[in-house]
Order: C-alpha cells, then structure tokens, then sequence
C-alpha cells in the first residue's frame, strides 16, 4: 500500500471531487483516509507516478507519506515547547528515510523547505513558528551526518507554507527536499514533494494561445478539473455543447480525446478553431481529431 498527501487548490472540495473521478475512471484502487480544506490523505494499491499532477487541476501538491505521528506529540513538541515530545519526534526522524534521502541526494550544503499544513484553525497563527521548530529538528538531523543545511522559512509567525512557485524555482522536488508536515486533530504526517502544480504550463495555454475572450474565459485549470469530472479519457468523445474558445476542448485533446464543440456565436468557432491549431502544433499532437 501507498499512501500519498495531496494538497488542495482554492475550492478543496472541487480538488477532492477531482481527485476522486479521477482515480474512479482510470481504474486506480484507492482509499481516502483522511480530509481536510487543505489536504488529503490517500491510501493507494498501486505506485502512482508523480506525473500524475500535469492530469489534475486542482492539485498544487503532492507529497509522499514517511510518517505518522500522534498529533498529540506534534503539538507538544511544536506549540507547548515539550523537550521530550521533540526528542522522540527526532528519533522517530532518524528512524525513517526522509533525511537520509534528503543528504544522499544533494552534495555539498543542504537547501531544504519546510510547508506546514493545519486542520485546526486556531493553531493556523502559529504556522510560521511550527514551521521554524520543525525545520530546526530537520537540521540538527543532517548536522548529525555531517551535512551543513539551511531551510526555507519565515518571520511571519502566520506563514508556515512555501508556494509551488518557490518549490519549483529552488528545484526542491529534484532534491527531495521540501518536508510536509500536516497536523490533523488526531495525526499528523510527515511526506517529501514528490510532484508540484506546474503554473507555467497552464498560463501558457491561457494567455499565449492565439484568440482570448477575456470576460467570459474559463481558465484552462478549471477546464482540467471539469474534463476529469466529466471522466473523460483517452478515446472518449468529449462534447462542449457552449464551447466558447475552446479552453475545455483543449484540455480534453491533451489527453488525447476526441472533441467536438458547437456555439451559437460564428466568432467563437472561429476563435476555437485557431486556438485548438495552435495547441495541436505547440504540444505536437499530430493525431489530434
């Protein structure tokens, strides 16, 4: 069994519904083992590839799961300052492979990132802090295999987490090195990023492809989460009866469906013709129908 953490965008409970008809159409056995307005937890029998991520819209993260802790312990260690609940959330650390993995894969000094992720809204001003002690333990760890580390945080006691943005640019993936900790009411888990929410690929298919409709546009991660509720796949023909440029065709040609769209408005044909052109030719999708 694998278990991976997902973290949600804006509307958590269209990223779960996502999520969901997702695993369901492609035929993934999965269970959900926990939920929150920030992240998931998922329990999978098979390995799924971190690729999975460019398939989602409404996923920034996507973490795999080291270890699970008493969320008891977390917060003693964390928000009480208990010496004892620290030193065993260190061993509980030295005991599993996430610094190791971490030292083993980068030489030289250590750059890792810290993203804290709580249930309980009255511990969210507490972030930043959380974030900080828990980045501090991940240090003296690879100062104890003689690796010399700095950790990605803030001064803001409110901010615990790091963007996908900032993620990507510092090559924190590559590295294994962004630590998740996500502290539920009654666990918490521990994962390394194993995939992060691309922006640059999805603002390159809103605002450079050719014919834009500024009002009334849906944007292409909206698109992606609609084509994997409608559980569309590679094969399937996908209607958009209102079609308008072309955003949701465009995502469900990108899995490789065949689409059809209509629109009461001869502009928005024409519009969704050059704009489906020039995603075939830009991504090379010779087969395209």
């Amino acid at each position: 069994m694998f278990t991976l953490l997902f973290i949600s965008g804006k509307n958590w409970q269209l990223s779960l519904s996502e999520i969901i008809a997702y695993m369901q159409t492609n035929q993934i056995n999965f269970e959900i083992q926990n939920f929150t307005k920030e992240y998931f937890i998922i329990q999978t029998q098979q390995k799924i590839a971190p690729t999975i991520i460019n398939n989602l819209g409404g996923t920034i993260k996507i973490g795999q799961t080291v270890l699970t802790l008493p969320s008891q312990l977390t917060k003693d260690a964390y928000v009480k300052h208990d010496k004892q609940a620290g030193e065993k959330i260190l061993y509980a650390l030295e005991k599993s492979s996430i610094v190791n993995e971490m030292a083993k894969h980068i030489k030289g000094k250590v750059f890792f990132g810290v993203s804290v992720y709580l249930e309980e809204t009255q511990l969210k001003p507490r972030a930043g802090e959380i974030q900080r002690l828990f980045g501090s333990a991940i240090k003296e760890k690879l100062a104890e295999q003689g690796k010399k580390a700095r950790f990605m945080g803030f001064a803001n006691k409110a901010q615990g987490q790091l963007s996908h943005v900032e993620v990507l640019k510092r090559e924190l993936v590559q590295n294994k090195s962004e630590i998740l900790l996500c502290i539920g009411e009654k666990n918490s888990w521990i994962a390394t990023t194993i995939a992060v929410h691309n922006p640059f690929e999805f603002q390159k298919r809103d605002i450079y492809k050719p014919r834009q409709r500024k009002i009334f546009g849906m944007p292409p991660r909206l698109a992606k989460i609609m084509v994997n509720l409608s559980s569309c796949t590679e094969n399937k023909t996908l209607l958009d009866a209102f079609c308008g440029v072309g955003t949701v065709l465009q995502e469900a040609l990108l899995i490789k469906a065949h689409v059809v769209g209509t629109d009461i408005n001869p502009w928005c044909i024409k519009a969704t013709e050059d704009n489906l052109k020039w995603l075939t030719h830009e991504y090379e999708l010779h087969n395209a129908n």
